[in-house]
């Protein structure tokens, strides 16, 4: 019970990240999964809408998930979450014994007209990022998390230089004592 709880859960978040993204008629990008033996996405090729040409491809990642989550239509996602205005790529990436919802992602770059990771981790040069809300009037990243049992938080995070700076943090610890 607790596993499909949790499943629940993490669909129901891909699910409202995706719907609060802007319609189908205002982007310009398709998106092809490109998948391992074992269904993993290990590239995208993102096409143009208007002529289905190769825009770009981003490889040398491998992302892994639920199936209830391929189902659901919320493995990548267009969605603007820096809050510039134009759609950037999120790729839903299960992590094993972690309870909250990661995803790989790429902002647009108008300039160079191109997807790109900014904040690469240094173990893997993968961008992640935890957003449980995207508060566009505010311009920031809410991530609602859990460190243990008894540990429980809220981070808002805002971009700036292409980075996520935490400009907030309000942690809960529960305590059985009286």
């Amino acid at each position: 019970m607790r596993k499909h709880n949790m499943q629940l859960l993490i669909f129901s978040i891909a699910f409202c990240l995706f719907h609060q993204s802007a319609g189908a008629d205002q982007k310009k990008w398709d998106i092809e999964r490109i998948k391992d033996a074992n269904g993993n996405i290990v590239s995208l090729k993102i096409l143009n809408r208007d002529n289905k040409s190769v825009h770009q491809e981003l490889r040398d990642f491998t992302a892994t998930h639920p199936e209830h989550v391929v189902q659901g239509g919320v493995d990548v996602i267009l969605r603007d979450i820096n809050f510039d205005g134009n759609d950037d790529i999120l790729v839903f990436e299960s992590q094993p014994l972690r309870s909250d919802v990661l995803y790989l992602y790429w902002i647009y770059n108008p300039v160079s007209d191109k997807f790109e990771c900014t904040d690469p981790d240094p173990h893997d040069n993968l961008c992640r990022i935890d957003a449980d809300e995207l508060d566009h009037e505010k311009k920031q990243v809410v991530d609602f998390y859990t460190d243990n049992a008894v540990t429980h938080g809220t981070r808002y995070q805002i971009w700036k230089d292409g980075k996520l700076i935490t400009v907030k943090e309000i942690e809960e610890v529960i305590s059985n004592s009286g």
